[in-house]
């Protein structure tokens, strides 16, 4: 785009040259010398490579080594003239990637390189449904991002949120799948009565709600239960102190983690 005034651009024609694969360049001699005459042509253009390894391919560099850079910054050098805008992308191979962006980005070498590094991957790879991406950045010069996206039409996309928070609700949902029968009851007790009554539920509710299931000793059953759903991070526990009952505890949902169909209810 072009700025007009303040606040105010006009967007441009946004291809000016493409190279197809069937009339790709790569970054050797004679594919530098055409880039860089397009980029004299169009100063201040966006250079877009796609992809990093099909464009080193043919000379014969590993991938991972930190040779395998020199003809990205032979182009660089090349086009720095020209205020040109360099957009590389770089598929990880699977074994790295979960590792840092700059990391993963041929034996360290492109992330060394790049000013500004866009780092995506699958949030939940064991899930194939789930389609949401988590979406980190690294940059010299400006403050990282961390967040979950999903996209939802063709270029169109979805904010989740940040992603620590949705990490630790997707462990959250494995601990969750992974409870027994008595405790995962009580957890659905616990979210019930606080939707209902907004307050927390206190051993003895539990204990009377669930008398057949429990059995003899059902409070004590019911407080081990609560307590083990607490050290799971599942649910949180309150003290308070009453002048007639001494100390008192209960037990309420953590903050964000209600399931979608209680809290949609």
């Amino acid at each position: 785009m072009v700025r007009k005034d303040l606040d105010n651009y006009k967007t441009c024609d946004p291809v000016v040259k493409l190279y197809t694969r069937e009339h790709g360049l790569h970054l050797d001699e004679a594919g530098i010398e055409k880039i860089t005459a397009d980029c004299e042509a169009n100063p201040g253009a966006v250079l877009v490579l796609d992809a990093f390894l099909s464009l080193i391919q043919p000379l014969g560099l590993d991938s991972d080594s930190e040779g395998a850079v020199e003809p990205l910054q032979n182009l660089l050098e090349s086009i720095a003239p020209f205020n040109i805008t360099t957009v590389l992308l770089h598929h990880s191979s699977k074994s790295r990637a979960h590792e840092r962006a700059s990391n993963a980005a041929a034996g360290r070498g492109l992330g060394r390189m790049a000013s500004h590094v866009v780092n995506l991957h699958w949030l939940n790879p064991d899930n194939k449904e789930d389609q949401r991406v988590r979406l980190t950045t690294e940059g010299r010069s400006s403050r990282s991002v961390d967040c979950v996206i999903e996209q939802v039409d063709r270029a169109i996309w979805s904010m989740h949120g940040d992603s620590s928070t949705i990490s630790e609700q997707l462990d959250l949902s494995k601990v969750r799948a992974k409870l027994s029968e008595r405790h995962s009851n009580v957890l659905s007790l616990v979210e019930q009565h606080w939707m209902l009554t907004d307050r927390a539920i206190e051993p003895g509710e539990v204990a009377e709600q669930m008398a057949e299931e429990l059995g003899n000793n059902a409070r004590q059953k019911a407080l081990q239960a609560l307590d083990a759903l607490a050290n799971k991070r599942l649910v949180e526990k309150l003290t308070r102190s009453d002048h007639k009952r001494g100390k008192v505890v209960s037990f309420q949902p953590l903050k964000g983690q209600l399931p979608e169909s209680w809290r949609c209810a």
